[in-house]
């Protein structure tokens, strides 16, 4: 098994990184032998509040579920940065704060500013 993120990625072999969202999740991670794992806004939203992905979740919402996840997982995770939090500062705060709590990477998505396009929500064509 990898220990870092960075010797998963070398190993040129495809990286199958589950989402993890309680602990039960997180075991099941480890105890299948996957070499990273991933939490995610949706699932942390609604396991933590039972809202969907909308926006509701702040910077510390995510740093708490990695707080408490990457103990029990034991792998490199890789974390939803949502837009960043606000500004290129505010980004590179956020990036801080989850490596602190324990992420090996955070995946920046979506785009900065409100509002937020739901990922819960089906779209409606225009056409």
């Amino acid at each position: 098994m990898a220990n870092t993120l960075r010797h998963a990625i070398a190993a040129a072999k495809p990286l199958a990184v589950p989402s993890v969202h309680d602990g039960i999740s997180a075991l099941l991670v480890r105890e299948l032998g996957f070499q990273a794992a991933y939490v995610g806004s949706y699932a942390t939203g609604a396991t933590k509040y039972g809202v969907p992905d909308i926006g509701y979740l702040g910077l510390e919402d995510m740093a708490d579920q990695v707080r408490r996840l990457a103990p029990l997982v034991e792998v490199p995770i890789i974390v939803d940065g949502e837009g960043g939090w606000g500004n290129p500062l505010h980004v590179a705060h956020a990036v801080r704060v989850l490596e602190r709590a324990g992420a090996a990477a955070t995946r920046r998505t979506g785009a900065a500013g409100w509002p937020k396009p739901p990922t819960s929500v089906p779209t409606r064509s225009a056409n």
